[in-house]
């Protein structure tokens, strides 16, 4: 057998891997390097912009692109805009800016210890005052914005143009047929905004007589625009007013919604003497062919007692007769009842 002395290693194994190894450092630093540069670009950024943090309380920016405007922050800390070429739209005053459509601006300030928000122009007009306190958009085409002051909220549109003039409690939106429904105290009401404009799409009501429900809905949009949803309302609660009225046998209410030329025949209707009203439904308002008159019509179903004479589920349509009025929205002028 043959003795081996002595055995020579090479050392070109060894020579690559303190390549490998020398590599691998590099492409870790570079790699550190590059990280720490995206983050300090990041937040860079992101002060320039005041953008870092969305606030949930207000809608996000959604016309940046479109309006080339640039959010940027002093430094004291307030919000201001400028332009592609760094020329100052919007002085840095503002805790918070946001874009809305066509060149306006929803802009949060703080007074005290309270913040509110308003909505301005390039110009820094005032478009609306401050007195809202959040800002949200409802499907494409609207923002809702809550009172500082009082329980509700205002519709405006992208624009943050007000175009309602009520104080709405809630809302429900339609994405596929891009309709809001607004509720407040007297109703609900379905928007469409449709070439800028803000069209009543429905109405619907309620009311409480004696032991049940009264609804009232329509969709007809050429009666809402023909009578408008206030007035339709008006009618709908003065009808409610003369149905419990009759009912109750208390026909004084009717004074609140007639007047004394037609209160005498009104109070002394006794449509449902010896009644027991079961149902008021099939409700529907109406023109006249006098564009200043109105007709509310409804079918009640009732039973007549009378002694030992017992009649059930009679029905009759009653029809009421509404005209303008300056002392009311509208007054009740007579009623007409028709048996089926």
């Amino acid at each position: 057998m043959k003795r081996i002395n002595k055995i020579k290693i090479s050392d070109k194994y060894l020579k690559t891997k303190w390549y490998v190894k020398l590599f691998t450092t590099v492409l870790i630093f570079a790699i550190i390097v590059m990280i720490t540069v995206l983050i300090r670009f990041y937040f860079y950024v992101n002060k320039e912009t005041g953008s870092a943090i969305p606030d949930g309380n207000i809608i996000a920016d959604f016309d940046t692109v479109k309006s080339n405007y640039v959010i940027f922050r002093s430094d004291e800390g307030l919000y201001g805009v400028k332009d592609v070429n760094e020329r100052q739209i919007i002085k840095p005053q503002w805790n918070n800016i946001y874009f809305l459509s066509g060149g306006r601006f929803a802009v949060e300030q703080k007074s005290g210890d309270e913040l509110s928000i308003g909505i301005i122009d390039s110009d820094e007009n005032h478009i609306t005052p401050f007195v809202f306190k959040k800002i949200n958009l409802i499907g494409k085409n609207f923002l809702s914005a809550d009172f500082k002051e009082k329980n509700g909220f205002a519709l405006l549109d992208t624009c943050g143009n007000i175009i309602s003039d009520k104080v709405w409690t809630s809302f429900e939106y339609d994405e596929k047929n891009e309709i809001v429904t607004l509720t407040d105290d007297t109703g609900s009401y379905g928007y469409k905004y449709e070439n800028g404009i803000l069209i009543c799409d429905n109405v619907s009501f309620s009311s409480r007589i004696d032991n049940y429900n009264v609804s009232y809905f329509t969709d007809d949009r050429d009666i809402i625009k023909n009578i408008s949803s206030d007035k339709m309302y008006s009618i709908f609660n003065s009808a409610c007013i003369y149905f419990s009225s009759l009912i109750s046998g208390n026909t004084n209410n009717i004074s609140v919604i007639t007047n004394e030329q037609f209160m005498k025949s009104l109070s002394t209707d006794t449509l449902f003497d010896n009644c027991i009203v079961k149902s008021i439904k099939n409700l529907e308002i109406n023109n006249t062919d006098n564009l200043n008159e109105y007709t509310f019509s409804a079918e009640i179903t009732y039973d007549y007692h009378d002694g030992e004479k017992t009649i059930e589920n009679l029905k009759s349509l009653v029809s009421l007769n509404f005209i303008e009025s300056d002392e009311y929205a509208v007054t009740l002028k007579s009623i007409n009842k028709e048996e089926f």
